[in-house]
């Protein structure tokens, strides 16, 4: 049994705004479908509020909604696929019919809802879901194993980079046969790569003195920040893994790495909000994203929260390429237990093995 939380705790959530679904995948059907007339005929922002999203008028019943039962709206994202809100678990609880508890399991703090969330009258049809009412997953950010010794933040010290056979960027270059691509002058030029980065801080001075043990010149990296902010500091996980590889394999490609703090955001919403302010940039053409859960982690709700936001990047033609997981079939929370990671596992995602 969970421990009732403080009413005058203030919560995030995020509500999902209805679209014209059936309209909406039968379109993207024909656009990925080869020999249709609409094969790779992707969408802007602009085409996807205009075919698939709410009215003005329906999205101001939803907001007046809202701000009439206790939120603060925060944000309406330009899609209009989500609008970012804060609440206390009183004006939540009162509004959504449902109960936030806390619970422990295996060390790890976390809340739930309790009961299922219901909205009453016109708004019930033009709200999708609601998401940020459990924190239950949460992605692990430590690899199952040791970067130490590879390179040093500290200079340019490359006296360990490459040695004992660890991977450099020239042999995964060749690997992957990307060193063919150089050869006729390709190195990322022109091209913008997004990365998702979820509350892991990376140091700039690790990534600058990768960038001169691999031979290339420092990467041009924007943060962006999206839920809260991620300050830099020392880490070892997937943060300057995944920019000094995507760093390394197109040396001369924008990099924008989206960031949301998990402090006061579920890792779900963080996923949903991501994605939202990738698709409503639209700047990128590829997406890394290394993070993912269990799958069992996840509500129904929350699965197909994200699944309609990667849906969108889908409808834009942004490739979304998504980590299955470092341990097989097995999360890390409950090693032995098989469970598929998520995202991973949908639909519009392509997957990666790390």
């Amino acid at each position: 049994m969970g421990q009732p939380l403080p009413q005058n705790e203030v919560k995030s959530l995020t509500f999902n705004l209805a679209y014209n679904d059936a309209t909406f995948e039968r379109d993207l059907a024909q656009i990925y479908t080869p020999g249709s007339p609409a094969y790779h005929q992707f969408l802007t922002p602009d085409q996807v509020i205009q075919r698939y999203a709410l009215s003005d008028s329906q999205l101001k019943i939803v907001q007046d909604w809202l701000t009439q039962h206790g939120y603060t709206i925060v944000s309406t994202d330009s899609l209009r696929s989500g609008i970012k809100v804060q609440a206390t678990v009183s004006n939540i609880e009162h509004s959504l019919n449902i109960q936030l508890s806390s619970f422990s399991i295996l060390g790890h703090q976390f809340f739930m809802q309790q009961g299922v969330p219901t909205l009453t009258g016109q708004v019930a049809s033009l709200v999708q879901s609601v998401v940020g009412l459990d924190n239950f997953a949460f992605p692990t950010f430590k690899p199952p194993f040791s970067f130490t010794g590879s390179t040093s933040a500290d200079g340019a010290n490359c006296s360990k980079y490459g040695v004992n056979q660890t991977l450099t960027r020239d042999k995964l270059a060749a690997a992957y046969q990307i060193n063919q691509l150089y050869k006729q002058g390709f190195q990322g030029q022109g091209m913008t790569i997004g990365v998702a980065e979820f509350d892991e801080p990376y140091d700039p001075k690790d990534i600058a003195n990768y960038a001169a043990c691999a031979g290339i010149n420092a990467p041009n990296i924007q943060n962006i920040d999206v839920d809260g902010h991620v300050a830099s500091g020392p880490g070892q996980g997937e943060a300057a893994l995944d920019l000094e590889l995507i760093a390394g394999l197109a040396p001369r490609a924008h990099i924008l790495d989206y960031q949301a703090s998990l402090s006061k955001t579920s890792f779900a919403q963080a996923l949903v909000d991501v994605f939202n302010r990738v698709a409503t940039d639209h700047k990128v053409q590829v997406l890394s994203v290394s993070y993912g859960a269990g799958e069992d982690t996840f509500s129904a709700s929350e699965q197909d929260a994200v699944n309609r936001s990667l849906r969108n990047l889908a409808a834009e033609g942004i490739s979304v390429f998504v980590s299955s997981g470092d341990c097989g079939a097995f999360s890390y929370r409950v090693s032995h237990v098989a469970m598929v990671s998520f995202p991973m596992l949908l639909p519009w995602v392509a997957r990666i093995c790390r």
